[in-house]
């Protein structure tokens, strides 16, 4: 047992009952590994586990009402911002069912229907305690058969029509929630639900093109567009026709002209447990002096934008300037402290392709476009 749960006994009711947002009757599920905690929060459970007791200890709480409580206004304001798990799943399910998937409607779904209570989404974890990363100290074993066998009986009586599981590492336990190894493209059927398997939405690499050409496989695994029966506490169906077909090709979206002094960074395709932001200011071989004039850092992946940052302060990339963050290299390098760009900028940016005008190159750095730099 985990030390930090002999101090409180509360927090095993909060790691055996405590399994995230929305209603068991909605037709579609996420099951991740665990929440995730705000480096504000200090890895303390016990703001959490106030604010779930105040919501009624139950199974399932609402998502806006939860964060409320627990004072993370970011997900929840008038133009909130896009939180990095939440964004990706939701560009599926909006692919999925054919919907608007561009910033501004994810936006307004994350901040209306996202784990509501009254809404068509269940959000919902492997581990009932939160935790900032998978290095923080959690007894993360603890019920987690019970909680495996619980998730299997709820989804085989509630008949979601969707079920999307995510995270590499826990891999067997999705497998052990469907009973079932998953074939090679990663979806299957259990009586009339499609369960997906998927890699966590903050791995490294994953564009916007991967989630759209997700959802689109399993808009595509039924057949034909998705007829969806009205949400209600009862029951929610999917209508399909039971069969596949191959993936369409996706359109990688449009090429953004640069409208500022942007310092250009792949973060690659290597996936791990890290956010976009921080794949993004740490840590690269450049100019010093033409980092200082960055007016934006913009990040891609094989060319499609997913981060933009105003950095701040640039600094040498080691353990004491970026505690959090591991050196691995030998060579001086640098990163910056930053924050996003206001949303018009990232509205302009994000998902757009970097022009065909600037190749891509095996530099990860590049400095666009080049007359602003002379």
């Amino acid at each position: 047992m985990g030390r930090w749960l002999q101090v409180d006994d509360d927090l095993r009711g909060m790691a055996r009952r405590c399994y995230g947002y929305g209603s068991w009757g909605a037709p579609y599920w996420f099951i991740g590994p665990e929440q995730g905690q705000a480096r504000d929060e200090n890895n303390d459970l016990k703001t959490r586990l106030k604010a779930w007791h105040d919501l009624g200890g139950d199974e399932l709480t609402d998502c806006r009402d939860f964060h409320a409580l627990i004072g993370e206004k970011r997900w929840h304001r008038e133009s909130p911002r896009l939180q990095s798990t939440w964004r990706p799943l939701m560009l599926l399910l909006m692919t999925v069912l054919e919907r608007s998937a561009d910033n501004d409607s994810l936006r307004e779904y994350q901040r209306e229907q996202w784990g509501s209570v009254n809404g068509e989404t269940c959000v919902i974890e492997l581990s009932g305690l939160a935790a900032h990363s998978f290095k923080i100290p959690r007894d993360r074993e603890l019920f987690r058969e019970e909680r495996i066998k619980f998730i299997r009986e709820k989804m085989l009586h509630c008949q979601p029509a969707l079920v999307v599981m995510y995270g590499e590492r826990e891999k067997p336990h999705w497998e052990a929630i469907a009973k079932q190894p998953f074939p090679a493209e990663n979806i299957l059927k259990i009586g009339s639900t499609i369960v997906a398997f998927t890699p966590h939405p903050t791995a490294r690499g994953l564009t916007n093109a991967y989630w759209k050409q997700r959802g689109e496989t399993l808009r595509q695994f039924a057949l034909s567009p998705l007829t969806i029966v009205e949400p209600n506490r009862e029951s929610r169906a999917i209508i399909d026709a039971g069969g596949r077909q191959k993936m369409k090709p996706e359109n990688q979206g449009e090429q953004f002209v640069p409208r500022h002094r942007i310092l250009l960074v792949s973060i690659g395709v290597t996936q791990g447990e890290i956010d976009t932001y921080d794949a993004a200011r740490f840590a690269w071989r450049l100019d010093r002096t033409k980092a200082d004039r960055a007016e934006l850092v913009v990040a891609h992946v094989q060319g499609s934008v997913v981060g933009v940052y105003a950095p701040t302060k640039w600094m040498e990339a080691n353990e004491k300037n970026f505690p959090k963050l591991k050196a691995t290299h030998k060579n001086l390098r640098w990163g910056f402290e930053g924050v996003e760009a206001d949303e018009a900028t990232q509205k302009y940016y994000l998902g757009k392709r970097v022009p065909d005008q600037y190749p891509l190159t095996q530099n990860p750095v590049r400095y666009i476009p080049p007359e602003k730099w002379s």
